[in-house]
């Protein structure tokens, strides 16, 4: 029962993080906010609650929430390069978010675009 309430309090803390209620994750994970609840205070459930909750929130580590392992967050660049089947994932996504990200890809790409031109015009003077 102790590993049950302590993989409640880690998805608590993940819940505060992604600023996610129950009852959204519960819709999310298509299951209910009560289940999502069981969860949090350590009571029985189905481990395809579970299941549901790591698909709808594929940056939830779970060997974090199940065991208390390694971050709470998966490395957001690799999880870049994981595209699923499935695009139901972006439900659960942030839409500010998502723009900051794409900035801060843009901002990236022009800085390499830019260092590449400083090269070809080194090897050409």
């Amino acid at each position: 029962m102790e590993k049950l309430k302590a993989i409640g309090q880690r998805l608590k803390t993940y819940l505060r993080y992604k600023r996610i209620g129950v009852n959204e994750l519960g819709r999310l994970s298509s299951t209910s906010g009560g289940q999502i609840s069981h969860i949090i205070h350590g009571k029985n459930y189905g481990v395809d609650k579970m299941l549901n909750i790591f698909r709808c929130q594929p940056d939830l580590n779970s060997k974090w929430i199940l065991f208390g392992e390694g971050p709470m967050v998966k490395d957001k660049k690799l999880e870049k390069h994981i595209i699923p089947e499935d695009k139901t994932y972006l439900a659960g996504c942030d839409v500010e978010d998502l723009k900051d990200e794409l900035l801060t890809l843009q901002s990236k790409h022009i800085k390499l675009l830019e260092e590449y031109s400083n090269l070809l015009k080194g090897t050409r003077g």
